[in-house]
């Protein structure tokens, strides 16, 4: 039987690949109401995973402009202010941007409070 992560871990799996067969068809656009990529899981999680097989993916910005995927991982970088040099380069850079914006906008469950008189 899987736990809660590996079940998840298993769905986000499943979705990735149905996008995956979906692009050898057809144009896909995914939305979202976050105005900047960066901020959004969409970006984080998803095109992050899709970069591998899409050559191309765009970001479409609150001011209708559109920005590559690169651009705005170029952003996360200057962000976190993350430089690559002679002992990471620009992937293993663009890696702990990701991670590092991920953990930002996790997910994650409030604590309840109960007050006790």
């Amino acid at each position: 039987m899987l736990d809660e992560k590996e079940y998840n871990d298993l769905l986000f799996k499943q979705g990735i690949a149905r996008l995956s067969n979906g692009l050898e068809k057809y144009s896909i656009a995914l939305m979202c109401a976050e105005k900047d990529p960066i901020t959004c899981h969409r970006m984080i999680l998803v095109s992050r995973e899709l970069r591998s097989v899409v050559d191309q993916i765009n970001h479409i910005l609150s001011n209708g402009n559109i920005e590559t995927n690169e651009e705005a991982e170029d952003r996360l970088l200057n962000m976190f202010r993350i430089v690559p040099d002679m002992f990471k380069d620009r992937s293993k850079c663009v890696e702990e941007a990701y991670d590092k914006q991920g953990q930002k906008i996790a997910y994650t469950k409030e604590e309840k409070h109960v007050m006790v008189n």
